[in-house]
């Protein structure tokens, strides 16, 4: 079976990191292969394990793991998990609620292919998936920069609603609950060598959405900018929505673009 090949954007994304994983997907492909030949059938998907069902067929089976080793490979599949994660999304792009993180460490990854790939054949494994949301709003943070040219870990920080996000260089933050509808204060976000910077700004949120923060540079005007993504049940990526909210920040020298 060939895994197709992940798109330019995708590939973007993910740049640094794409060795590490295609030597995981050629081994998990590996594994694949070898039990399909003697499994005696689809693991019922229980009500708590949905998130690895991810066309939702009501199974965990050899074709799930596969779906969720593409998608951890940077080929942008769709995944389909059963409407019982945050905000009942069915039709949920990985990760956006859990759907195929069946680990919980809050990444789509080859580790989560082993693991339903072991569930899959019977073997007795244990999924780790969200919990329902009832919070107004789920923000996670993108760090896009990097720092005289290396990564760097931001951390994003609103204290006065006691809410911090990590994120390394081209990744993620984990989701936090959020149950208001604006969020603003006195901001801190640290640059890693480059320093940190403190403002004050407030955002109106939309009703019961997913958010994302993501940090990036303005060349052209020197600034840094927060600019605030509504993803819904999709996310949305660089060109294909304008953020609904932007906190310009002054750049200090050696911020460049994470690859």
């Amino acid at each position: 079976m060939v895994v197709p090949a992940a798109t330019d954007h995708a590939r973007e994304q993910r740049s640094r990191f794409v060795p590490r994983a295609s030597m995981s997907r050629t081994l998990v492909l590996a594994l694949l292969c070898t039990v399909a030949t003697w499994m005696d059938g689809p693991s019922t998907a229980r009500a708590q394990d949905t998130c690895g069902d991810v066309n939702g067929d009501g199974n965990i089976t050899t074709v799930d793991a596969l779906t969720i080793l593409n998608v951890a490979v940077g080929v942008p599949v769709a995944l389909e998990c059963p409407a019982t994660a945050a905000f009942g999304a069915a039709n949920a792009v990985a990760g956006e609620d859990g759907c195929g993180d069946v680990n919980g460490d809050g990444n789509v990854s080859p580790s989560d292919a082993l693991l339903v790939l072991n569930r899959s054949v019977g073997f007795e494994v244990e999924f780790t998936c969200p919990v329902a949301s009832t919070a107004r709003n789920r923000i996670r943070y993108l760090n896009g920069l990097i720092c005289k040219g290396e990564d760097f870990t931001s951390v994003l920080r609103l204290p006065s609603e006691d809410l911090r996000w990590e994120s390394v260089s081209g990744e993620f933050s984990p989701y936090q609950d959020y149950d208001k509808p604006q969020l603003g204060g006195a901001w801190t976000v640290t640059l890693g060598p480059c320093g940190s910077t403190t403002f004050s700004d407030v955002v109106n949120l939309p009703a019961d959405a997913l958010v994302q923060i993501r940090l990036e540079l303005n060349d052209f005007f020197g600034f840094v900018e927060l600019n605030f993504y509504n993803e819904g049940p999709i996310a949305l990526h660089a060109g294909d929505a304008a953020p609904f909210a932007v906190m310009r920040l002054p750049a200090p020298p050696g911020l460049g673009v994470a690859e």
